[in-house]
């Protein structure tokens, strides 16, 4: 079930979106901060909880069949392409074959019907990208951000171009793991549909950033970005270096005293709405700390997700604890 369209007065400055597919037993903890960031400039923010809706659109039993397939097929990312990368008119039977006979989630059945029920799925995304859309566009929100982590790149990918095609003026944003510093140069240099990408933790920055976005558009000069901020300014000046592992640079919320708890009211909102919700048990996501003490200090040899935010910085044991008791 999706939100009835924003009435006139309730129209958004910001709408955040979790697109497919991040889990659906649980909200994003990046977006709920970066919601709670914007909600305290009194910018109004909603987040649009994009993964419940694709629950709905597909139905339970294929959720479970795409739940089982291994990240290295790219299924995920292959059943938006049609949306984000329209131009590219590929042959699926290569490919397709290539998922069936790797993955053992899709030989319960013959391969006809597990090829024919991954095109099906596929042929369907164009109509769930156009009704996110549409939800959007009903709130007459002129700044849309996603979080990307993991598979969830492609889709996000997917809605902000067809977003940039049937509403030019609204300013796409883009952050979250997928992100971090040099993925996201690299995803800013190659998708111009993505105005504004965010390196790194956006907590202490996204709410300047917004601010200035809804005054100034996508005219803001490097010196107003900061680090981290990648905008349309860079696509024409050249890109920022940095001086981390890789050289992509990397925004870092170095006081997270300052960095807002998480906004989840609008995940459970939504989750109360859907006909499914009642087969879910939801879970929160909580921040006590970021980095590793450990590992700033004796790097191990197999980590290799957060080379470039190992400096250890924990939250107030007494923040913790009124966050923890607002949050249940």
């Amino acid at each position: 079930m999706s939100r009835e369209p924003a009435r006139v007065e309730d129209r958004l400055d910001v709408a955040l979106v979790a697109m497919p597919f991040a889990p659906v037993q649980t909200p994003s903890i990046g977006l709920g901060i970066v919601h709670a960031a914007l909600a305290g400039r009194g910018l109004a923010t909603r987040t649009f909880h994009a993964h419940i809706d694709f629950l709905e659109h597909i139905g339970v039993r294929d959720q479970l069949l795409l739940s089982t397939l291994t990240t290295k097929s790219a299924v995920a990312d292959w059943l938006f392409t049609p949306v984000a990368f329209p131009e590219f008119d590929d042959d699926p039977e290569p490919y397709l074959r290539a998922v069936y006979d790797r993955e053992p989630g899709l030989r319960g059945e013959p391969y006809a019907d597990a090829r024919a029920r991954l095109l099906g799925l596929r042929a369907r995304t164009p109509a769930f990208v156009d009704a996110r859309v549409d939800e959007l566009l009903a709130t007459g929100a002129r700044i849309v951000g996603c979080s990307s982590s993991f598979q969830q790149h492609v889709a996000s990918l997917a809605l902000l171009r067809r977003l940039r095609e049937r509403a030019p003026a609204v300013v796409t944003l883009l952050g979250g793991p997928n992100c971090d510093t040099v993925m996201g140069r690299t995803t800013h240099r190659c998708f111009p549909w993505v105005d504004y990408v965010v390196c790194g933790e956006a907590d202490l920055i996204v709410g300047d950033l917004a601010e200035q976005v809804l005054e100034r558009g996508r005219d803001l000069d490097a010196e107003a970005l900061g680090e981290g901020v990648l905008g349309p300014v860079h696509r024409a000046s050249g890109y920022p270096r940095g001086d981390g592992p890789d050289d992509g640079v990397r925004a870092t919320a170095d006081d997270l005293r300052a960095a807002p708890f998480p906004d989840y009211d609008d995940y459970f909102a939504r989750l109360d709405r859907s006909p499914l919700g009642d087969l879910v048990q939801p879970a929160l996501a909580f921040e006590f700390s970021r980095g590793c003490w450990w590992g700033q200090r004796h790097a191990c040899r197999f980590c290799g997700l957060n080379l470039t935010g190992l400096r250890y910085r924990s939250r107030p044991p007494e923040a913790i604890a009124d966050a923890l008791e607002r949050l249940t």
